[in-house]
């Protein structure tokens, strides 16, 4: 047995023993292989490095015979972040979280093959912490189906798959313990719950993981974690990021 797919036997193993979510429903494991080839990894590259200067060296300019100082730097800096991302659009359109890119000089998505490739940054809203990735590949995405965040209640039964290193490729099961509406934005809708609270943990690299339905479909993406609450984060509704790609493709069919 491979070693990587022993390692994802035995998170599902573990998580589905202390889960009665996933004891009670079974077929969450197919949807879960069944969407698997829409979630990817999002790392975030800046290279823009910082700079120590090093000792000042003098030197005579044979063609003026001037003294020159000259100054040097070395790089002491550079930061990779990483985070989740879900597929939405077949023609290559990634949502995730707008903190997992903001200020990135390249960004690289890792498809569930084990496939790379960088993607462009289209659309970016610190507000709603959302961002849309476009990559370019020669054969169509699979989208995952969004539902109608509209139909979300209390205690509603949601998982996602992991994107940290402490639980990659497990699944995890939650419910939704809160509604709110920002109730102003050019993407909010005041009679819509906009973000929700979950009883779900967000470890390092699952920024912009997206969960979902009983169904397999996407209900929001992991945005913040409630410092001050253990087990608890809030996420931005599927029916806001089904607007904001609406937005962004009216964008591209009508350019100004």
């Amino acid at each position: 047995m491979k070693p990587r797919l022993f390692k994802l036997l035995l998170s599902l193993i573990f998580v589905l023993s202390v889960s009665p979510l996933f004891a009670q429903q079974p077929s969450i494991i197919d949807q879960m292989i069944r969407i698997k080839p829409s979630l990817v990894e999002v790392i975030s590259i800046n290279a823009g490095l910082l700079e120590t200067p090093k000792a000042r060296k003098l030197f005579k300019d044979p063609a003026t015979g001037r003294i020159v100082s000259l100054q040097k730097g070395t790089q002491i800096a550079s930061y990779e972040r990483q985070g989740a991302g879900v597929i939405i659009h077949a023609t290559g359109i990634i949502v995730t979280n707008a903190h997992v890119v903001n200020q990135a000089q390249q960004v690289q998505v890792l498809f569930a093959n084990g496939e790379k490739t960088y993607a462009k940054i289209v659309k970016f809203t610190t507000d709603l912490d959302l961002a849309l990735l476009k990559v370019d590949l020669p054969a169509p995405l699979p989208a995952v189906a969004i539902a109608d965040s509209s139909l979300i209640r209390l205690n509603q039964e949601i998982f996602t798959v992991g994107s940290s290193p402490l639980l990659k490729e497990s699944i995890t099961g939650g419910k939704i313990t809160g509604l709110a509406s920002s109730r102003s934005g050019e993407y909010s809708n005041s009679y819509e719950s906009d973000f929700f609270k979950t009883s779900m943990d967000i470890y390092r690299g699952d920024s912009g993981g997206p969960l979902f339905n009983r169904s397999g479909e996407l209900v929001g993406v992991m945005a913040a974690k409630l410092l001050s609450q253990g087990h608890s984060s809030f996420a931005v509704s599927s029916n806001k990021i089904r607007r904001y790609l609406i937005a962004y493709l009216r964008e591209t069919q009508n350019p100004k």
